[in-house]
């Protein structure tokens, strides 16, 4: 079953990180838009702080699913790779329910935010605030959903995570 979800969960993650590749060139665009106005016309365009606002934090929140899904945080291996395989996996297995306790009182939170900000509307731009905060509603369901998934296959002795050591340098 999950060999068939595989080409459907990988589709969903090529769209996150596109919309966040997208994010980062239209973020890029607005702030040179912004500083060639200023250098050229000596002028501010006042929109275009609003909109960053609102760019950046659905950029970096749509990343930050993809990074759960590829391991990409921070971690400390040095001491879980000297573990035996049955301690590993049970330590592998409480890092991500604490990771996804975490996320999910994360999740619970941002939708309370954004629900108590929704009658805010940022100026200039005039969207609510909503907006700006429901990006991390979207990051965290997207982080526990992967992080269940995690959970699973390190229960069904499916996970491969590489054995790094943290200490050597390979350089």
């Amino acid at each position: 079953m999950i060999s068939k979800l595989k080409p459907i969960i990988d589709g969903i993650f090529k769209i996150l990180l596109g919309a966040s590749n997208i994010l980062l060139v239209i973020l890029t665009l607005l702030v040179a838009f912004e500083v060639l106005s200023r250098a050229l016309f000596n002028t501010s365009l006042i929109f275009v702080t609003p909109l960053t606002g609102v760019v950046f934090p659905w950029m970096v929140f749509l990343a930050i699913v993809g990074a759960t899904r590829n391991n990409e945080h921070i971690s400390v291996n040095f001491l879980l790779n000297k573990l035996p395989s049955k301690t590993k996996k049970g330590v592998k297995l409480i890092n991500k329910l604490v990771m996804l306790f975490f996320s999910v009182l994360m999740l619970f939170s941002s939708y309370r935010l954004s629900n108590d900000v929704a009658n805010i509307m940022e100026p200039i731009i005039n969207v609510s605030r909503f907006w700006l905060y429901f990006s991390m509603v979207v990051s965290f369901a997207g982080s526990s959903l992967v992080i269940i998934a995690q959970i699973v296959q390190i229960i069904l002795n499916k996970d491969k995570e590489e054995e790094l050591d943290d200490l050597v340098n390979d350089n």
